[in-house]
């Protein structure tokens, strides 16, 4: 049985309603009893954007796949033929069509799922062919992945979009999309990164939003093609929060990229994340592991004891000088 709870706006806990739920209820999958999963299946992986929900299926029989959404579609983000207006509210998974053969993909079967606010990315696979990655949805930072021409515009509803890496390079070697692999896919708010095998090595790239180093040593704003971080081959797999990045390590060790504001010490750590960005992507050394802090990315920083004692005078000598002002009438 699978569960849902939480914001409701656009029937993204696909519960059959469009309320906030304040208790784990059952999902309803169309043509389901509640709380079912469709007959034959079983649930692969699920991926959650602002408002809309994917679900990755397969079948028992034969390990076929298949993707299920439900929620807020408008931006194209749950496929170019979800459509609201026939016979449903969005509030219940349904079966997405990917118009795979008008982009010459027949035979291929979603592997991967994963979504940000408004845009959903698909890793497609066939035996024996290479992997292809694809894009739907909006296209706020560079979020489709597909280069500056569509950066800032509104996105193509109408159509998935193919990601390329063949710009890319490393060693002096360009990556051929006919070697592509991708072994791992995550996104944040705004921002992706992907684990990509090639003829040029294990690659680690990522796209979108890149202000506070969260792809690494990246100077715009925003990336909207991929771009190389690290060819690291001990990362394993990633997790992306709005503003940072982490990687987990063969060795079981993580690392980190980007905003480390709501660590316990407070800071925001742009030189570290610098630091970081430039062991992971332009000198492509591997990250150091971070064990000061167990389950954080980031090493945590003391304040000497004699910063402490400074702070804690210019506190003494604030609260003085409001009493004065108290006293003399100044404040009431």
């Amino acid at each position: 049985m699978l569960l849902s709870a939480g914001s409701n706006a656009h029937g993204q806990l696909a519960n059959g309603s469009l309320d906030d739920s304040h208790f784990f209820a059952p999902c309803c999958f169309s043509g389901c009893a509640s709380g079912t999963l469709p007959a034959g299946r079983t649930l692969l992986h699920l991926a959650f954007g602002a408002n809309h929900t994917l679900a990755l299926l397969k079948f028992r029989e034969n390990d076929t796949t298949e993707l299920w959404g439900c929620g807020d579609g408008r931006a194209g983000q749950l496929s170019p033929s979800y459509d609201l207006a026939d016979d449903s509210d969005g509030t219940v998974f349904r079966p997405l069509d990917l118009p795979l053969e008008r982009h010459g993909l027949e035979g291929y079967l979603p592997r991967l799922v994963a979504a940000s606010w408004e845009t959903t990315y698909v890793v497609l696979s066939q035996q024996d062919m290479p992997d292809v990655l694809v894009s739907m949805g909006g296209d706020d930072f560079g979020d489709l992945g597909i280069g500056a021409k569509r950066a800032g515009k509104l996105p193509a509803k109408d159509s998935i979009h193919i990601i390329g890496f063949d710009h890319l390079e490393f060693n002096g070697v360009a990556v051929n999309k006919g070697s592509l692999m991708v072994e791992s896919l995550a996104a944040g708010q705004h921002h992706v990164v992907v684990r990509l095998k090639t003829n040029a090595g294990c690659l680690t790239v990522g796209w979108g939003t890149s202000r506070h180093g969260q792809l690494g040593d990246v100077e715009k704003p925003f990336a909207s093609a991929p771009a190389l971080i690290s060819a690291d081959d001990s990362i394993v797999s990633s997790a992306l929060g709005h503003q940072h990045t982490v990687f987990r390590h063969a060795n079981g060790t993580v690392s980190g990229l980007g905003s480390n504001k709501k660590a316990p010490t407070r800071r925001y750590r742009r030189d570290y994340a610098r630091a970081a960005s430039r062991a992971l992507g332009t000198a492509h050394t591997s990250a150091q592991p971070v064990t000061e802090t167990p389950g954080s990315c980031f090493p945590r920083e003391t304040m000497p004891a004699a910063s402490w004692v400074e702070i804690l005078k210019v506190i003494l000598r604030v609260l003085s000088f409001l009493s004065r002002q108290r006293r003399i009438g100044y404040c009431k």
